[in-house]
């Protein structure tokens, strides 16, 4: 019985993973913030793992390893055939707020970990942001 489950585990992460493993390349030309890590400015490539989770990692060795990112729905959004990643620009940081795919129409968020929430709020009532979006290559 556990060896079902623990099937059937699996397959629920890896199923849709497989149906939409198709991955992006990003040329993100600055440091940000991605939940609860920082990334170094370089390329990016960006894939989906499980239906909340993507993965994003970097092409040079140098900045560090590939990190998973949880995203939540946000609805659909019109683009214009390209996938874009949005960021906030905040004083000095940048915050990786949102992936849009042109493949599916669709928009999800990108939250901040726990302790990135507690920083952001005490640093956004000194600082308010503009957003940057950034398109696949």
């Amino acid at each position: 019985m556990r060896l079902y489950c623990l099937l059937a585990v699996l397959l629920l992460f890896a199923l849709p993973g497989g149906l939409g493993a198709q991955t992006r390349d990003f040329q993100i030309p600055f440091d940000f913030i991605g939940y609860g890590s920082d990334f170094h400015s370089g390329h990016y490539s960006l894939s989906r793992v499980a239906a909340h989770i993507l993965k994003m990692t970097p092409e040079d060795p140098n900045n560090g390893f590939a990190r998973y990112l949880v995203t939540r729905p946000k609805g659909n959004v019109q683009i214009d055939g390209r996938d874009h990643l949005v960021f906030e620009k905040v004083g000095d940081f940048h915050v990786l707020r949102e992936f849009r795919s042109s493949g599916t129409g669709a928009s999800v968020t990108l939250p901040l970990s726990k302790e990135r929430r507690a920083w952001e709020k005490t640093y956004t009532a000194k600082n308010r942001g503009e957003f940057v979006l950034i398109a696949a290559n």
